[in-house]
């Protein structure tokens, strides 16, 4: 037996995960649009805790988000907030949502967020 077998191994390689939240929609359906090209290569989740814990492995590397994803439900936007909380962002970002106030809230919350990460590397150094 191998004395490294017993390591941990991750189920994906680091910073690979493509994933899409939407409660509806595939991302096929944007085909065409930049950042689509290959709609095999993303992991689709419904619902806000289910990308919460994709996030959380820390190997996601582009996050699509949609804001309305039903009656009662956590949106896209309560993600932004919890990403920000957590510094979890993704180095890419696509919002997919139709809603004009959810893809701007989500907006602002993710440029809010850029900006006082710039903040604090000023101060850093």
């Amino acid at each position: 037996m191998d004395k490294n077998s017993n390591k941990r191994k991750s189920l994906f390689p680091l910073k690979t995960i493509k994933l899409f939240l939407d409660d509806i929609r595939e991302p096929s359906f944007f085909d065409g649009y930049d950042g689509y090209a290959e709609p095999l290569e993303w992991v689709i989740v419904r619902s806000v805790e289910a990308a919460k814990r994709v996030l959380e492995t820390r190997q996601v590397s582009h996050l699509s988000l949609d804001h309305d994803l039903g009656d009662k439900q956590p949106t896209g936007y309560d993600l932004c907030k919890w990403m920000s909380r957590v510094f979890t962002w993704p180095d890419n970002i696509l919002f997919h949502s139709l809603s004009q106030s959810g893809h701007e809230a989500m907006s602002v919350e993710y440029q809010s967020y850029i900006s006082r990460q710039v903040k604090r590397q000023k101060r850093s150094k």
